[in-house]
């Protein structure tokens, strides 16, 4: 009887919550993962987008966009499970998934709720969906529903998927935190040689986000500016408020969960968005916006933070003092991986000529692993290098929600990819 193989090694390049979701995902698929990233959950620099994402289940999805739309209900289902074996109360204290009623309004009539908002492409997919009747719609708003959905706390979720991918028996899972060069050849040239010492690569995943705009290059990434004030006090529900106005989202979020909501700037069209979400254990709130498309400042705006101030007044009187206004606690920004076209998750084989130099560091043998990790072709004073690669990024404020189900993508496609290879092999 032949032994067992051995794991095929995937290296992924980046720590946000794709990179770690796509970790787990991958481990619980039999596959050895090693993650390669600048920045892991702790750090807070502000081009590391996933501490400052948003982070309750609210789709952005078009029905249009098929393959996002069931991103989106996969993550759902996912947490719902989460929330389900675990019981509301761990999942909320351990895992950082809490259960909340969200209320969903809009100002005026909009193609997505004609002829009526049961025509919502998601409606069916989540749970307690309801219309809500005009009683219940506040001031100045054309229609709303209703439904159950699921809130992060960010800090802690991401400690959470960390913890469960480093759980994993070594050498199963492995972080290495190391800053890589550009463009990606380069990249994936010094990782084999410098950072995994010339271990076997079955096939890597690049997850960076933002700086996949430079490491690719992908001209298509960038970044959407998002500001974020802290106030005191508790908000009672999710909220999200679609219309109006311009130049981005306005939104009230819990500080000690750290729950925020996940959508992008304002549509080229104008559409505004006011939203909020909260844990009623905590005694802080968060009111934000996202503003600046391909805006790189991370420098706090103050005409934002008053905007944002005023924009959640009406809707946030929960969190307003006697004197009718928020005290406020602190103010920061975040950007949020971005991509024309939206999210690319994608294989492909990338190529490069590599130097004699470039090639005494990295041996034929160090990265062909199975054949698909990196090949080497010709003689000469330059050879050509192949690695299969498969992209995972440009999210922008999905990426929370997208995660389980994008993740599942990139299983599929290196599960897809390795079945040709060994029927190639065979022949």
């Amino acid at each position: 009887m032949p032994p067992p193989s051995a794991p095929k090694h995937v290296v992924i390049l980046g720590a946000g919550v794709i990179g770690l979701q796509t970790a787990l995902c991958l481990l619980g698929s039999g596959y050895r993962v090693t993650v390669i990233a600048e920045f892991a959950p702790g750090d807070t620099d502000g081009e590391y987008a996933s501490p400052w994402a948003g982070a309750h289940w609210r789709t952005h999805a078009e029905r249009s966009a098929e393959e996002e739309c069931a991103w989106d209900v996969e993550t759902y289902r996912a947490w719902k499970a989460v929330v389900e074996r675990e019981g509301e109360e761990r999942a909320r204290r351990v895992r950082g998934v809490g259960v909340y009623t969200s209320l969903q309004y809009w100002t005026h009539p909009h193609a997505e709720i004609t002829p009526s908002p049961s025509a919502l492409w998601w409606a069916p997919f989540v749970d307690r969906f309801a219309i809500l009747p005009p009683t219940d719609l506040p001031p100045r708003t054309h229609a709303g529903v209703s439904f159950q959905t699921f809130a992060l706390n960010v800090p802690l979720y991401l400690s959470s998927l960390l913890r469960s991918f480093l759980s994993f028996p070594s050498p199963m899972s492995r972080l290495v935190k190391a800053r890589l060069p550009a463009p990606l050849p380069a990249a994936l040239l010094h990782a084999q040689s410098h950072l995994l010492r010339h271990e076997p690569v079955h096939a890597w995943v690049n997850a960076t986000g933002l700086g996949a705009g430079n490491l690719v290059p992908d001209r298509a990434v960038y970044p959407v500016r998002g500001q974020t004030v802290l106030v005191r006090g508790e908000a009672k529900a999710v909220r999200t408020r679609l219309g109006g106005g311009k130049g981005g989202r306005a939104g009230v979020c819990d500080s000690e969960t750290g729950e925020r909501d996940d959508g992008v700037g304002g549509d080229e069209g104008g559409r505004g968005l006011v939203s909020w979400s909260s844990c009623p254990k905590s005694p802080f709130g968060e009111i934000y916006t996202w503003e600046g498309r391909g805006c790189w400042d991370t420098n706090p705006d103050d005409e934002a933070t008053e905007r944002i101030l005023k924009g959640c007044g009406e809707l946030a009187p929960e969190l307003l003092d006697e004197e009718g206004g928020f005290e406020v606690l602190s103010v920061q920004v975040g950007l949020r991986p971005a991509r024309k076209g939206g999210a690319r998750v994608e294989l492909e084989e990338v190529v490069a000529e590599a130097k004699p130099e470039l090639e005494m560091e990295s041996e034929v043998e160090s990265g062909m692993g199975d054949g698909m990790g990196m090949g080497t072709e010709g003689e000469g004073e330059t050879r050509q290098k192949r690695w299969t690669v498969v992209h995972c990024y440009g999210h922008a404020g999905a990426g929370y929600q997208n995660s389980v189900g994008s993740a599942r993508e990139v299983v599929r496609l290196l599960e897809e990819y390795g079945k040709g290879v060994s029927q190639g092999a065979k022949h």
